[in-house]
């Protein structure tokens, strides 16, 4: 109970004390591993950080099986502390390229829309946070990881502990 409890208070906290820019879902068109997709997003955060210049870019995402067994794919919202105009081609343009996709193929999904505040995308994304399979993290401006942890579900009480008190 107090895992899902936390999972729906990191959702507003989200949703209320951020200014996001764009939400993104991302698949590839091979087996993604939980550790490949740590590996993955981060690679994408350091691309579009590099393409947006002295731009501050926080990202925070979430790893979560899909329905092939091991299989994982993404979610991830994005803030700049300027929203640059082609943020969203940025992240598209840097997706393909981390994920060694030269076109978009079936197999290779994925979408980027800009934010919209109350919609229920931080709802989303922080759905399966109490589940074990999850991994997720917030990539600060300067590459730094806030919630490295290898027990990510204390991790996540702490934080929602934080946020209530």
């Amino acid at each position: 109970m107090l895992r899902n409890q936390a999972a729906k208070e990191m959702g507003r906290y989200l949703d209320n004390d951020f200014e996001w820019h764009a939400f993104g879902t991302f698949t590839t068109q091979y087996f993604m591993s939980k550790k490949s997709a740590r590996r993955l997003i981060e690679n994408l955060h350091q691309v579009v950080q590099r393409k947006i210049g002295n731009l501050q870019l926080t990202t925070y995402w979430v790893a979560e099986r899909g329905p092939f067994a091991d299989d994982y794919h993404l979610h991830a919202l994005f803030s700049a502390d300027t929203k640059p105009d082609n943020l969203i081609a940025i992240i598209e343009d840097a997706w393909l390229k981390v994920s060694r996709t030269k076109r978009v193929q079936s197999e290779n999904r994925f979408t980027v829309d800009p934010f919209e505040k109350g919609d229920g995308a931080c709802s989303y994304l922080t759905k399966q946070l109490s589940m074990r399979e999850v991994d997720y993290d917030f990539i600060l401006p300067d590459g730094s990881l806030l919630l490295t942890n290898s027990n990510k579900e204390k991790d996540s009480i702490r934080c929602t502990r934080a946020i209530i008190a």
